[in-house]
């Protein structure tokens, strides 16, 4: 037979968050809170629920009305809510949290209880910042292969000058063939480590994008 409260002990010590249950009201006091919470906002679970802490006082006060708004528009459509705001610590910080719950009826039928899980979602929001920092960087180095390709169409113009130079000059323009053949091969080599470079940015870009 299933134990419900190991069930529940085993899969909040699964998750980089916590599960709670808690009251339909302005405050959103809990009945219930799972180790996790401890684990991620660093408040003893047993003293919150026992003095009552309100959760909402927790709710960075930018994001409290999207958190009202979210929850009652679920509640109204029987549907469950998801949204992402900032709560704070026990140390003072703010931490970004991702929350999805949904309501639960009394034995009235009334809406009375919310039930949901909160997650950090600070770790999305560095990989998101990273991801962001990755292209910023694919970028600057799309403009160097830019100005490089100009630089190359340069060289190949130079090439070109100095083999009409040295058709012109014959024999005393032996010097600018050598020079000539030397700077178009430069050039094509640099013209081919360009385009590979270019496409391999494209192909990065386009993983960042996925």
């Amino acid at each position: 037979m299933l134990d419900a409260d190991a069930f529940l002990q085993n899969l909040s010590s699964r998750i980089d968050g916590f599960m709670y249950s808690g009251l339909n009201n302005a405050d959103y006091n809990m009945t219930y809170l799972s180790d996790g919470f401890e684990r991620l906002l660093g408040y003893d679970v047993a003293s919150f629920l026992r003095n009552g802490t309100s959760f909402s006082s927790l709710i960075h006060a930018d994001d409290l009305p999207a958190v009202d708004a979210a929850v009652g528009a679920a509640l109204s459509a029987s549907a469950r809510w998801q949204i992402s705001y900032r709560v704070k610590t026990a140390g003072g910080r703010w931490k970004h949290v991702l929350e999805t719950g949904g309501g639960r009826a009394d034995a009235a039928g009334e809406i009375a209880y919310l039930d949901g899980i909160v997650i950090d979602f600070g770790r999305a929001n560095d990989l998101a910042d990273r991801i962001q920092s990755g292209q910023a960087a694919l970028d600057a180095i799309d403009r160097a292969s830019d100005q490089m390709i100009e630089m190359l169409r340069s060289l190949k113009m130079l090439s070109l000058n100095a083999r009409i130079e040295a058709a012109r000059s014959g024999e005393a323009g032996a010097g600018f063939g050598v020079v000539a053949k030397e700077m178009g091969q430069l050039a094509a080599l640099g013209d081919d480590v360009t385009k590979a470079v270019g496409t391999e940015l494209g192909h990065l870009k386009s993983a960042l994008r996925l």
